[in-house]
């Protein structure tokens, strides 16, 4: 099964023991735009977003945005941060042809 950014944020904040409120204060977002982020009317436009919400979260940024790649939290390098960087500005179609 192909899991998406709202699968993969869901499961991941789900074991990360922040409330709603406490994850969106550290992300300096509301916590409209996080519910939205949990129900998959928006994901993060910024790859800086997804890497700020995955070190949060303990996860490696690459698995959160949908890639083949695992869950376990790991240092980033440049081509992986380019990779995220040109993933983020798929569009949807882009994206599901990506997985």
């Amino acid at each position: 099964m192909v899991q998406n950014f709202t699968d993969r944020f869901n499961e991941a904040f789900r074991f990360s023991g922040f409330s709603q409120v406490q994850l969106a204060e550290q992300l300096g977002i509301s916590k409209v735009l996080l519910n939205q982020y949990l129900q998959g009317s928006s994901t993060p436009k910024d790859i800086h977003r997804i890497v700020k919400l995955a070190k949060l979260l303990y996860v490696n940024p690459a698995w959160l945005a949908g890639y083949d790649v695992p869950m376990s939290n790991i240092n980033i390098g440049k081509e992986e941060e380019e990779m995220l960087a040109n993933y983020s500005k798929l569009n949807s179609l882009g994206k599901s042809k990506a997985d």
